[in-house]
């Protein structure tokens, strides 16, 4: 799973143009909080270098750990953040200590999530002595999983195609449409096997135009998800889930819309998958065979 970062440390200290000791600073404009985090990160993400050193000025102290740095100086090495990571979408914010406001970022370009924490001064209102950048693990999604699922199982209706292969230059594709409680069928592409399910009746052949061959079939749960006893899930993207279930066993990488799957890989032992959700809830038949 991609629930920890590549290992990295930057520490982004001491700001502002150097000083003489009876020099002051800017006055800062309010107390420094989340809503600082965020601006800093907005500003980073737009590149916007003269909107930075105005930040600099009104935020940083014009001392760091090891003593005075230019403004150019930090809104460099800001800037270099934003060359490295690419866009960094914020998460969450902890304001509650007294001396760091720290928040959960993801670097999108990577997928790697970092905690980034402002770490302050003692002096009243604080500023900023430095940025320190440091790994940190995935948020964990296993309430966000739990939604997706139980939406799935409440599904009417499931339209989705299926690429299924055993090594990457052999795969085959087939749609599957699904009616609940009991109804399912399919048909692989390009002329293959197909089958249809209506509760204790199953009719399949082997290729599209051969004849429907009946037989009996257990009901199945047509709206039950591959998945059965997820652990370790993770959100690794924006709208991107990992975990993993030992009762396939199988790993998952699945991306979503809301509540609902929109892209799903399952890899197992020599056994690659590949749902595309078509659609949830949308109009399907699911009817015995007209011959």
């Amino acid at each position: 799973m991609r629930s920890v970062v590549p290992t990295l440390l930057f520490v982004l200290a001491a700001l502002a143009r150097p000083v003489s000791v009876h020099a002051q600073q800017p006055a800062a404009a309010g107390p420094v909080g989340e809503q600082t985090l965020r601006e800093l990160v907005r500003l980073m993400n737009a590149d916007d270098r003269a909107a930075l050193c105005r930040l600099v000025d009104e935020r940083f102290s014009t001392q760091g750990p090891g003593g005075p740095v230019s403004a150019e100086q930090r809104v460099e090495r800001l800037s270099r953040l934003h060359a490295n990571f690419g866009e960094l979408a914020v998460r969450t914010v902890d304001a509650s200590k007294p001396r760091e406001i720290s928040g959960l970022v993801q670097a999108t370009r990577t997928e790697a999530w970092v905690s980034m924490a402002l770490m302050l001064d003692d002096a009243s209102p604080a500023r900023i002595l430095g940025v320190r950048l440091s790994p940190a693990k995935a948020p964990d999604a296993t309430a966000t999983l739990g939604h997706i699922t139980r939406a799935y199982r409440a599904s009417r209706t499931i339209v989705f195609d299926e690429t299924l292969a055993s090594s990457p230059t052999n795969a085959q594709t087939t749609r599957f449409t699904v009616v609940a409680p009991h109804r399912l069928s399919y048909q692989t592409r390009g002329g293959g096997p197909g089958a249809i399910v209506i509760g204790t009746r199953r009719w399949d052949r082997s290729v599209a135009k051969a004849p429907w061959q009946p037989t009996s079939q257990t009901p199945l749960d047509v709206t039950a998800p591959y998945w059965t006893q997820p652990t370790n899930a993770h959100l690794v993207g924006r709208d991107t889930i990992t975990f993993l279930d030992r009762r396939i066993p199988a790993f998952f990488r699945l991306t979503f819309k809301g509540t609902r799957p929109t892209v799903s890989h399952m890899t197992a032992a020599a056994h690659f998958m590949t749902d595309r959700y078509v659609g949830f809830d949308v109009p399907a038949v699911v009817s015995p065979p007209s011959r």
